[in-house]
């Protein structure tokens, strides 16, 4: 296997460790939060997005596709509340979010698959209670990190993230829970090597976690597509 592409999987399981680290160090924070804001008000609708592709959904400033950015995004998995729905004769829907970041909509503008859909309190309780997937945490850490951007100092300097970023058999082992990864080294020695040296903490520290993000689905999804795209970035 090419050394790049292992590098690749182990990049991306050790971002994906540290999300899940930082999902635990944050959820009661962000429980509460969203209960200040009232996020879950009465009358309000869910939805989840829900791409097969696992792409994002950029956020829009208004309700329009061709609407200016926010430089936000729903994750894949999101669960997220909104406010007000809006019906376009395309059937496109626009969805306020609840939380005050912009517009989402319900359909891809360029092939009409849909990204998202409504679910029931019922079904958001029940996601909400199970155990969280990667791509979960991946989500729910980077909404709040939007949503709180100079939380990331504060996140770099959490004391359960330095412990991981410090312990590199940590971070192997949370890394080796994911398939694809734990397939990658027990086929490759060298790579418990190359995750031994502090490569995949300097690469959490220096990466945002939109880019973490996306080389987690693509591992989950899609390895070597993933290897590809990162051959060129990853050190030797």
């Amino acid at each position: 296997m090419d050394s790049r592409w292992t590098k690749a999987l182990c990049i991306a399981g050790g971002a994906a460790a540290a999300a899940g680290v930082l999902w635990y160090v944050f959820r009661e924070d962000e429980e509460e939060a969203a209960a200040e804001a009232g996020l879950a008000a009465a009358g309000g609708q869910k939805f989840c997005v829900t791409d097969p592709s696992g792409a994002c959904i950029g956020i829009r400033k208004e309700p329009d596709v061709s609407s200016a950015r926010t430089g936000l995004q729903l994750m894949p998995g999101e669960v997220f509340d909104v406010s007000e729905v809006l019906e376009a004769p395309d059937g496109q829907m626009y969805l306020k979010l609840a939380d005050g970041r912009g517009w989402a909509f319900t359909r891809s503008s360029r092939d009409g698959r849909l990204l998202c859909q409504r679910v029931s309190d019922e079904e958001a309780e029940h996601m909400a209670g199970s155990q969280p997937s990667m791509q979960r945490m991946m989500a729910e850490v980077n909404a709040l990190l939007e949503r709180q951007p100079e939380l990331r100092e504060q996140v770099l300097a959490s004391p359960e993230l330095q412990a991981m970023l410090a312990n590199p058999d940590a971070m192997r082992s949370a890394a080796q829970q994911n398939p694809f990864v734990a397939s990658a080294m027990q086929s490759n020695p060298g790579v418990q090597e190359w995750m031994a040296d502090g490569a995949v903490a300097r690469f959490v520290i220096a990466c945002d976690f939109q880019t973490m993000s996306r080389h987690v689905h693509a591992l989950t999804q899609d390895p070597e597509t993933l290897a590809q795209a990162m051959r060129s970035k990853v050190p030797n």
